[in-house]
Formats: structure tokens, sequence, C-alpha cells
């Protein structure tokens, strides 16, 4: 391997897409000392995966794809904003198939650290009925970490995902009304409770994913214990050090077996990559309830094969 200050930009995209299941520490820094150049050619990378994506799909030991989706968001490159809200605004499942749990566990805050400040397709994403349902509520998770952050004001967000649960925002099966209604509560559910309810009564919300009592909790913890875990989950979620999000990958860990999924198990694990023991949660029933459907998922996806 030539040294790193003789490193070209080319060398570091081999590297990730020929890494073998390494993960390559020194060509994450060496990207990161080249972060003007490499930009430009992340995103090339990303548009790439949109335009071909059949050639992602087949390789899967192909990781050059969520190597520059990390970096463009630890870079809170904003130039990138639109292809990324573009790619994961692809049809049905693709997004996970490719991406796996990185479609759920870092994409809020990479939505979040590349829009700048502006929210606009952020939202458009997450009114979007085309959008999987999952990447949809990554993108209300994006607006309710802005409010963790403080770039957004909650009232604001509050108010919009409120008006998500007119029965018209997705297929009447849909899982998106459970997660938005998840993601209210997290944000403190006082004004959207009477919404919330009617969508429960109206058969919008499944109580396999999420509970009227899970709701009336955040409800019983009261706004500032309800705001302040919202903040310990963004700075669990947080994009501040990529070799620590990254590195611990089950992808990265020789004998470890590891596969990309065609949808998440549950909106904020991660059965892709180990969790770090501190963050090990027992199974919930709403996650042994949804093993049926998952099943049904991957099945699908192993008939492409």
């Amino acid at each position: 391997m030539p040294e790193r200050a003789a490193l070209t930009i080319d060398d570091i995209l081999v590297a990730f897409k020929e890494s073998e299941g390494i993960y390559e520490r020194e060509m994450v820094d060496a990207a990161i000392e080249r972060q003007v150049e490499i930009v430009p050619r992340l995103i090339a990378l990303l548009r790439d995966v949109i335009d071909s994506p059949d050639d992602y799909l087949e390789k899967e030991d192909r990781l050059d794809h969520l190597y520059a989706l990390m970096l463009l968001g630890y870079f809170e490159a904003t130039e990138a904003h639109d292809t990324i809200v573009d790619l994961f605004s692809q049809p049905d499942e693709l997004p996970h198939e490719i991406f796996g749990e990185i479609a759920t566990d870092h994409l809020p805050d990479i939505l979040l650290r590349t829009c700048g400040g502006a929210l606009d397709r952020i939202k458009a994403m997450a009114r979007d009925r085309q959008v999987d349902a999952y990447c949809r509520s990554s993108a209300l998770l994006a607006l309710s970490f802005a409010v963790a952050k403080g770039t957004a004001a909650r009232d604001d967000i509050v108010a919009f995902i409120g008006g998500l649960f007119t029965g018209n925002e997705a297929e009447k099966d849909s899982d998106f009304w459970s997660f938005a209604a998840e993601i209210a509560a997290e944000l403190y559910p006082e004004e959207n409770m009477a919404i919330i309810e009617k969508a429960f009564a109206d058969g919008l919300i499944s109580e396999t994913i999420v509970s009227y009592d899970d709701i009336q909790s955040f409800m019983v913890r009261g706004k500032d214990e309800t705001f302040a875990h919202l903040k310990t989950k963004y700075d669990s979620f947080a994009l501040n050090d990529i070799h620590a999000s990254m590195s611990w990958w089950a992808c990265f860990q020789e004998g470890m077996d590891w596969t990309v999924p065609s949808a998440p198990t549950d909106l904020f694990t991660s059965p892709l990559y180990p969790l770090p023991e501190a963050t090990l949660k027992k199974k919930s029933t709403k996650e042994k309830k949804k093993k049926r459907k998952q099943t049904q998922s991957a099945k699908r996806k192993n008939r492409r094969r």
C-alpha cells in the first residue's frame, strides 16, 4: 500500500470497493484528509447506485457505497443532500436491500447533517407515498433530531407530524402511521394526543408496532424527561466519530455472518450490526410479533436470487 500522502482518490475508492471484510481505517482517514477532492467522487458513486442498482444488489460484499454515504454524512456535505434523498426515495425495499440498516440507523442523522438547515426535502420525503415506510420514518426521525439538536422549532415539527394522520398518506396496511405516532410521542405527544387516539380508532396504527400504552408512557414521563430522552437518543445516533460508527459493524468482524436484510426488524435497532454491549436491549414483544412479516419480506428477497 502506498504511503498515505502518495494515495490517489482512485486508490482510496478501490480500497473501499475491494475491502474484503476489513474496515479500511487508514483509507477513511485518507478520505477525510482529501475531503474537498473526494466529495464529488462519493456523490457520483451514489448516483451510480441510483442508475445501476443491480450492480450493488448482485455483489453483497461490495461496500464502497456504504463508505461513500457515511463519509458524506460525516463531512456534512450539503452538495450531497439531494442525491441522498433521491437515493432513499427509490421504490419498495430497494434502499434496504442495498444499504441494510443504514437506512434506519444512520440515515436520519445523515439527512440532517447534509441538509444545511433546510428541511424542505426531508419533509417532502416524509410525505411521499411512493417512498418506503421505513425511509419515510427516517425522514421523520431526522426532523425530530433537528429539534433535539436545536436547529428546528419543536412546535413546527410537532404540527408537521400531526398533519400526517388523515388516512391518505399511505396504503391502509402501511406501518407509516405507527412509526409517525412513535416519533410524535418522542417529541412529547400532548398536542397530538387527540389525533393519535383517532388514528388508533381508525385502525391506522398497529398495536404490534406501538401500543396506546406506549404513547401514554411518554405523557406520564412529562415533557422535560421525554425531551431529555430524545436528546440522549440523538447523541447515540450522531455521526460525530465515523470510526466509532462503522468499525464495529458485523461485516468487518472476522467469522461473523452478516447479510443486508430487505427490511429492518425494528425502526431503532440493528440486526445487521452488533450493538455495543451498553446499548443491547432485550427483544420487545412488538419485535416478536413483527417477525412473521419480516420473514415474508426476506423470502421475497430470496426469490430474486
